[in-house]
């Protein structure tokens, strides 16, 4: 099995969103992906990645934030915020993404991967770019309505003969 088999076998992403306060607004890290398989240069969660093989959600959140922006994230300060069922706007490409939210982490975000991420800017939680990716822009504000899970991205069954 190659690499993309096994990436993609769990048919789960894990998306870590950093917040922080600054003067008393919520502020979320958010990347815009460089020259990537999907949603290039849109804006996504401060790190994002599928759940491998024999892989925790949490595991592989811990991961992909170290990979990506070079943080270290201490699974005690979790903060699971919502699962999202996403249709993905395909049949074949339904996901499970788990959103999990952090206000303590260790070490200064940075771009761990330039060819993936073109840069990383910190956006007030209620105005995030309209170049959102979706479902990332559905979750955040899921985030701040208290809502744990949805479903994304189903309206190709309406197309269906």
């Amino acid at each position: 099995m190659d690499f993309e088999e096994k990436r993609n076998k769990t048919r789960s992403a894990s998306m870590c969103c950093l917040v922080r306060d600054n003067n008393g607004r919520t502020e979320v890290l958010m990347q815009q992906r460089g020259q990537t398989a999907s949603h290039s240069g849109m804006w996504d969660c401060s790190s994002a990645g599928h759940v491998e093989i024999g892989e925790s959600m949490t595991d592989a959140l811990v991961r992909e934030a170290k990979e990506e922006i070079g943080v270290e994230l201490n699974k005690d300060d979790i903060v699971f915020t919502n699962i999202q069922h996403s249709g993905d706007k395909n049949p074949e490409q339904v996901y499970y993404n788990g959103y999990f939210f952090f206000k303590k982490w260790t070490g200064e975000p940075k771009i761990c991967e330039p060819e993936k991420c073109w840069q990383l800017e910190w956006f007030d939680i209620n105005k995030i770019p309209e170049n959102t990716v979706e479902n990332r822009k559905a979750a955040i504000k899921d985030y701040i309505n208290g809502i744990t899970y949805s479903e994304h991205c189903w309206n190709w069954r309406n197309n269906e003969g």
